[in-house]
């Protein structure tokens, strides 16, 4: 089966505890707590400070370069 830009689709799997390791093809992120779903939707959509900040419990950064999101801690 051929994608929308005639591309093969494929799946990949990465389980990560770092944004800063999620690839700029990967289009859907879901993060988990707990064992639990607590968000699943588009990489631009989960990958922002506020959720990655109520996810893991600090206040988060994020930054977007080229696709790539960029993860860090402030320190205080």
């Amino acid at each position: 089966m051929t994608g929308p830009s005639g591309s093969l689709g494929r799946t990949l799997l990465l389980v990560t505890q770092h944004a800063n390791d999620i690839m700029p093809q990967v289009g859907r992120v879901v993060l988990l707590a707990k064992g639990s779903i607590v968000a699943n939707a588009p990489k631009s959509e989960i990958l922002t400070a506020v959720r990655l900040s109520e996810l893991y419990g600090f206040d988060a950064r994020v930054e977007e370069r080229g696709g790539w999101h960029l993860s860090w801690w402030e320190d205080e």
